[in-house]
């Protein structure tokens, strides 16, 4: 069975869980205000911000924290108890997902300034453009690519999804993989920092 057939049943499973519904969007995504920060912008070390990001990834994405696919941590929220992004993932209904992907979507990501290797950065811009821009287009600043934000994405964050690749927790698609393991070749862990740090460059 295909993983887009087995995203299509399990939305469908939560559909007729019927999981409750909220009133707007905006209301429903206020709940992901204590990781990801407001409309998105996370102000949070190691969980990234999520505003303007494509509907596309976005789906895609919880669709993966729900199989457990993608690898997910415990995270506290403002009142003291802890969530996980499977967690949140299978409690959503598929209309409230296609809800907070929209909202989301059409919330502005805004850059913030990191301190960054300048060295590193510029061996991250050379391995980026060998390895990464035709999926991540424009430093990663695109998303018509649907593959996420990497220009002035969270650092820790960015560093946490090479270390689960590279433990093999996280796998990606053959031609990432493929490619990641060429940066990994060719430059070791350095190419990975280096890439963090010329996507923390990219104001």
């Amino acid at each position: 069975m295909s993983i887009h057939k087995v995203r299509s049943n399990f939305w469908a499973g939560l559909i007729i869980l019927g999981v409750c519904n909220f009133a707007t969007a905006s209301e429903l995504a206020e709940g992901c205000n204590d990781c990801h920060g407001r409309n998105g912008n996370s102000e949070t070390a190691g969980v990234p911000s999520i505003a303007g990001i494509s509907e596309y990834y976005f789906l895609d994405t919880m669709a993966l924290f729900a199989e457990g696919v993608r690898p997910s941590s415990d995270n506290k929220r403002s009142d003291g108890s802890l969530t996980s992004m499977k967690q949140v993932a299978e409690k959503l209904s598929e209309e409230q997902v296609n809800e907070l992907a929209g909202f989301f979507a059409k919330q502005t990501f805004e850059r913030k300034a990191q301190p960054f290797s300048e060295e590193k950065a510029l061996l991250g811009k050379t391995i980026h453009a060998q390895n990464c821009e035709r999926c991540h287009e424009d430093a990663g600043r695109s998303v018509e690519d649907d593959a996420g934000l990497l220009a002035g994405q969270n650092k820790m964050y960015l560093e946490n999804v090479f270390k689960q690749i590279g433990s093999g927790e996280l796998v990606l698609n053959d031609k990432m993989m493929k490619k990641i393991k060429r940066v990994k070749a060719k430059h070791g862990e350095v190419g990975f920092d280096s890439l963090v740090d010329y996507y923390a460059s990219e104001l």
